[in-house]
């Protein structure tokens, strides 16, 4: 293994903590969006270490796994590390609370690491290449994607207001910065996590913290005043955002032979489930077209394929939840 570079995943449990509102699983206990999560995680982070076995690929949690879960990485040649959030832990009530343990497994792995170049990856990620010119990339700037908005969008505009708040100064038109493919090497890495400490600290004395954001507010607030070089890595990722009632994706042709990556935030619950079923039966993840198509991404000759029929239904729930969408847009 090159102990150069590592590429990790995080996963946090709390069942105190509220889930992702990206699920839709408000009502439903946290063991069953652990477990989705958990098969997410086994995809992405097996489908990173087959497109790179040369580089370091591990997931860290906070909990002991289940030795079924545990094993099908480890036999995957994927490294496990448990970590507690005692770091950047926020209120449980709080909006997206546990996606600050993204920040407390960064922290974790430069510590407790001795790779050079760290890349992060979301668990809702499916990876079709090598990084190689990932790590070329990060040698000469820390990596993290941008979101396009406006000024006024409301986690952006929050970011803009906190900064003021924490740092008593001037209102400025700060970026609003995702968390789910962030690339670095060590030293630019352990600065910006330093940052993010002092943001955390400062948040944490607020007579009461409203974010909503997620850790990408913390992110967004430390990268205002981080002095090195940053560069968007979206050349090398496919975002998609396809539901039954909107459909969204940022590159044209799902083939382009830059995108090592693609993120997936609304396929948690199919295409992702669909693949990681897909490995377990089959011993392989699924090829990039049979996954388009599964993910409803169009340009694969039909628009609607059975696999992505199969891959929404992989969630029993799917039926009803969109009925109640369609009718509700119609009043």
């Amino acid at each position: 293994m090159n102990q150069e570079n590592l590429i990790f995943g995080a996963l946090a449990y709390d069942d105190k903590a509220n889930p992702s509102p990206s699920l839709g699983l408000s009502k439903i206990k946290t063991g069953r969006v652990f477990e989705i999560y958990i098969k997410n995680a086994i995809v992405s982070l097996i489908s990173a270490k087959r497109n790179n076995p040369e580089s370091g690929v591990g997931l860290v949690v906070n909990i002991e796994l289940e030795d079924k879960w545990k094993r099908m990485l480890e036999d995957n040649g994927i490294l496990v590390w448990v970590c507690p959030f005692d770091k950047f832990k926020m209120p449980d009530w709080l909006v997206y609370s546990l996606s600050y343990y993204k920040l407390c497994a960064f922290d974790y792995v430069l510590n407790n690491t001795d790779f050079k170049r760290f890349c992060f990856i979301d668990c809702d990620t499916i990876s079709f290449k090598n990084y190689a010119d990932l790590w070329v990339e990060c040698d000469d700037a820390f990596m993290i994607v941008p979101n396009d908005e406006p000024y006024y969008a409301k986690v952006r505009k929050e970011i803009n207001e906190l900064y003021t708040q924490l740092y008593n100064k001037d209102e400025r038109t700060l970026t609003h910065y995702a968390s789910g493919f962030i690339i670095g090497e060590r030293k630019s890495l352990l600065e910006i996590i330093r940052i993010c400490q002092d943001v955390y600290n400062r948040l944490m004395v607020l007579p009461k913290i409203v974010a909503e954001g997620g850790d990408e507010i913390v992110w967004s607030i430390a990268l205002a005043d981080y002095k090195g070089i940053i560069k968007s890595p979206k050349t090398y990722c496919l975002l998609s955002f396809a539901t039954a009632t909107s459909y969204w994706i940022d590159k044209q042709d799902y083939t382009d032979e830059n995108v090592v990556m693609w993120h997936l935030p609304a396929d948690k619950r199919y295409s992702m489930i669909w693949a990681y079923n897909y490995f377990v039966k089959k011993g392989n993840l699924p090829p990039v077209e049979k996954m388009a198509k599964a993910s409803r991404i169009r340009n694969v000759k039909t628009k609607y394929s059975i696999l992505a029929l199969q891959a929404i239904l992989e969630d029993k729930t799917v039926i009803m939840r969109n009925i109640k969408k369609i009718f509700c847009k119609r009043r």
